[in-house]
This record gives structure tokens, C-alpha cells and sequence, in this order.
């Protein structure tokens, strides 16, 4: 399936996907466009709408973004994100999954490995498939 095919299947807001075409001539965002459009699937398509929506609210607060960055030990983080003098970084994970016991299940074990991560800030974003932004 190609990409204005899940576009339009999955009725995404015309205004944001214009917004996200313009990141085209921004070095750091248009990493994050290239791989948006490379999604041959609904579940890939969605994983990196995920990611563009997170990084379009960094965005519309006044953030600084690299993408695709290495962290200072050495592990891969989604992004930088700045702000004035201060700076962290996102790892985003879409979950995907069917049943409430699965999803508990999952979502713990997924979490597992960033409660070895000191000075941590958790939060969510939820998304729905028809979401209207």
C-alpha cells in the first residue's frame, strides 16, 4: 500500500499533513518526513505518525529537535528536544495491541527497560486510527 493510499484510508487532517510536508526543507524534521512517507503498511504508517505528531506538539511549543540522536551513553533516543537551557530526550513507542490483559502485560514489559533510565519523565500520548488534529 503506498502512502497517499493510507492517507486518505485513514482520513488524516489535510492542514497537519500540509504542516508536516513543510518540515521537507528542515534538515532535522525532514528525517522524520522521509521516514513518514516510507510506510508501506498501516502499522508502520502508524508508528511514524506517532512519532511526527509528538514531535509537531515539541514543535508548536517553541522546541528545538534533532531526530534519530545518540544519547550520552551511547543508546539511540527518537529525539532531542530543546528548550532555553534545557534538554532531553523522547523515545516513542506506539502500542499496538488487542485485549486488556495483553496490553498490561506488554506495556509493562516495554517499560521495563526505561526504569533503568535515571532522572526519567514518563508520559502518553493517545491517538486514535481516525484521529482529527
Amino acid at each position: 500500500m503506498n502512502f497517499e493510499t493510507l492517507v486518505e484510508r485513514l482520513h488524516i487532517n489535510p492542514l497537519v499533513l500540509n504542516e508536516i510536508n513543510s518540515w521537507e526543507s528542515d534538515t532535522e524534521l525532514s528525517k522524520l518526513l522521509k521516514t513518514f512517507r516510507s510506510a508501506k503498511n498501516q502499522e508502520r504508517f502508524l508508528d511514524h505518525y506517532a512519532e511526527v505528531m509528538v514531535a509537531r506538539y515539541f514543535i508548536s511549543h517553541g522546541c528545538k529537535l534533532e531526530v534519530e540522536v545518540r544519547t550520552p551513553h551511547g543508546r539511540r533516543a527518537d529525539l532531542r528536544v530543546t528548550k532555553d537551557h534545557y534538554n532531553f530526550f523522547v523515545h516513542i513507542k506506539r502500542l499496538n495491541l488487542e485485549g486488556e490483559i495483553q496490553k498490561e502485560l506488554r506495556v509493562n514489559s516495554r517499560l521495563k527497560n526505561l526504569h533503568k533510565i535515571s532522572r526519567t519523565f514518563n508520559f502518553s500520548i493517545s491517538l486514535l486510527e481516525r484521529l482529527r488534529v
